[in-house]
């Protein structure tokens, strides 16, 4: 359900959720692949905090912190 969802920056590294909904058109994004739907991994934070790599669809993505807080996930049940 929706109020199990978080946004993208707060997700700690290691731990794939599912994007669930974004509050942005951006066309960037879902070049990226981030749709709902689709798996995310947080996997490195930059030593600032600023921006983190995720991998998505096999390929790795630097996020800004302001883009990740656009984008609702929730966990997979494992």
């Amino acid at each position: 359900s929706y109020t199990d969802c978080i946004s993208l920056n707060c997700v700690p590294l290691n731990k794939t959720c599912t994007v669930v909904s974004t509050d942005t058109n951006s066309r960037r994004l879902s070049d990226l692949g981030i749709v709902n739907g689709a798996k995310v991994t947080p996997l490195y934070k930059s030593m600032f905090g600023e921006s983190r790599a995720y991998l998505i669809k096999g390929s790795l993505f630097a996020l800004r912190k302001a883009n990740a807080k656009q984008i609702y996930v929730e966990f997979d049940n494992v």
